[in-house]
């Protein structure tokens, strides 16, 4: 008795269903064909007009980003994982190559792609060159896509390379570029400009906007376009930030020497390596440098590289600085360095004093292709060979300039290394520029 008193309530309830829609349509139609009569003259409605039940309003759809979506896609517990950056990832000396390069062959007029890399010298497939492209366009020097048929100069960045461009102009078009209509660069140098430059870790913090994993890279991009722009001046035994009036008006003055760098800390905490058996050389960055005995000059400047410019400059990259003195005796090249040399993911080379040794060791690494990275003291001038490639120079002729540039070079090392290991292997060395075509291969690999 109770299923079908319950069946016949449903039934009824089904049946009433279409007729309660039914009713609901005929007051819509009547409330409109009201409406269109009232908004005609005489009350009327208009002519032709004819009358439809309105449509139940849709729920508006979620409009979430593109940018939210990969943003949240590429994150995870606060640190960046993947994707392209909000900000460039070299420094704005790395790129400007490619705005002179328009305006040295095409007078500063768009060029086709193709022509404009061949007369420069640059292979249009390597990752490093369409990584040079697609971050002069970040900066906003040049337009056209690594993949675009014709690159061609923007105004700013036709202002930057111009020789016949008014100074002050051009000085203000490169600050632009650099820094000013760069966000996260711009923002940092509005809180620190005209005062010394913080301890790197405050600029970190200066960018919180940015997702962890970013903002060492972005600070030490930020420090070497500074740096590059001659906007860091030595004040008082630091280095201050010039405001752009200042920078307008005067160039940074060099601090005199005073003599030889003093002893720094030694390498007793340096991890010993490991038999290369058991060495993953996916996360070793192999020094180069010149060694010999404790106490000597060489071994102290040796010493104060590794621990207090590439070790720190290492922060955050997920490699460990490995030096040939915890591989074998001091002065001998043995198999376990040669190793180290060919199979490292990475390669720093200190060519201070020109040791021979250090020289022999970076042609083994040229002719790999794999990413190095130079340094060199201020007074050692690289040799021939090696004088048309970048090497970042490092004043040790006082404790006092040290000390003052501290900072700003191990961000500029990062910034070096960085990009470099973004570029993977690279033929821009001499061996491999004269030998195009030559390729190393080690057994096992």
């Amino acid at each position: 008795m109770l299923n079908a008193q319950t069946d016949t309530r449903v039934a009824s309830t089904v049946e009433s269903k279409p007729d309660q829609r039914a009713k609901e349509q005929r007051e819509v139609s009547t409330t409109a064909t009201a409406s269109a009569a009232a908004g005609a003259p005489n009350g009327n409605a208009a002519k032709g007009s004819t009358s439809q039940a309105a449509s139940p309003p849709t729920k508006p759809k979620s409009r979430k980003s593109h940018k939210s979506k990969k943003a949240a896609a590429t994150t995870a517990n606060g640190k960046r994982k993947s994707g392209r950056k909000p900000y460039p990832v070299v420094a704005f000396s790395d790129v400007l190559p490619l705005a002179e390069g328009i305006w040295k062959h095409n007078s500063g007029q768009e060029v086709v792609r193709t022509t404009l890399l061949a007369k420069m010298g640059l292979d249009a497939g390597t990752q490093s060159t369409r990584n040079l492209i697609t971050n002069s366009n970040k900066y906003g020097a040049t337009e056209g896509s690594y993949a675009a048929p014709n690159l061609k100069l923007t105004p700013k960045g036709l202002l930057a390379v111009s020789p016949k461009a008014n100074p002050i102009d051009q000085r203000k078009a490169r600050f632009a570029l650099a820094i000013g209509d760069v966000e996260e660069f711009n923002a940092v140098y509005e809180k620190r400009k005209g005062n010394n430059m913080p301890a790197p870790e405050m600029l970190h913090d200066d960018l919180a906007s940015l997702d962890a994993g970013d903002r060492k890279a972005c600070a030490d991009v930020f420090t070497s376009n500074v740096k590059h722009l001659g906007m860091l001046v030595d004040r008082d035994g630091a280095q201050y930030l010039m405001t752009l009036e200042e920078w307008l008006g005067q160039r940074a003055t060099p601090h005199p020497s005073t003599g030889p760098v003093s002893t720094s800390p030694g390498v007793d905490d340096m991890a010993p390596a490991a038999d290369t058996a058991a060495v993953d050389f996916d996360k070793v960055c192999f020094v180069i440098s010149t060694i010999k005995e404790d106490g000597s000059d060489q071994r102290k400047h040796a010493d104060m590289i590794f621990n207090q410019y590439i070790d720190r400059a290492l922060a955050g990259s997920g490699l460990r600085a490995v030096r040939a003195d915890k591989i074998g005796d001091p002065g001998m090249i043995s198999k376990q360095i040669i190793e180290y040399i060919l199979k490292s993911k990475l390669v720093v080379a200190d060519l201070s004093f020109h040791n021979p040794n250090v020289f022999y060791e970076l042609a083994l690494r040229h002719v790999t292709g794999k990413p190095t990275v130079h340094l060199t003291r201020t007074q050692d001038k690289p040799p021939f060979d090696i004088a048309n490639f970048r090497a970042i120079t490092i004043d040790t002729t006082s404790v006092e300039i040290a000390v003052m540039q501290l900072d700003t070079l191990r961000a500029v090392i990062g910034t070096a290394i960085t990009k470099t290991l973004a570029n993977g292997e690279s033929r821009d060395n001499p061996i491999l520029t004269y030998c195009p075509t030559a390729k190393f291969v080690m057994d096992g690999q």
